[in-house]
């Protein structure tokens, strides 16, 4: 009996692997331009950014956290905690 158990046991278990789909990852890539003004990025100056920025996602309006300090701008972005609070 438990060998009957124990074989059904494995064949539900297989079979249910079997059923569910693999999950999707998803992965993002964020191109920091630090210290480059956004109109620089053209056609003309740029043509590979301008094409990143043309076939990805752009965000216009970011505000810096803490002017000039590089460190403190990307720890703020990775954490979404203001550098005041970290």
């Amino acid at each position: 009996m438990r060998r009957i158990i124990s074989v059904l046991f494995l064949i539900v278990s297989a079979s249910a692997a079997a059923v569910v789909p693999a999950k999707r990852q998803h992965h993002a890539v964020i191109v920091v331009w630090d210290g480059m003004r956004p109109d620089f990025v053209t056609e003309q100056n740029t043509p590979t950014l301008w094409q990143l920025t043309r076939e990805g996602v752009t965000f216009l309006n970011q505000h810096a956290a803490y002017p000039s300090a590089t460190m403190v701008n990307g720890t703020a972005m990775v954490t979404g905690v203001h550098p005041g609070k970290s």
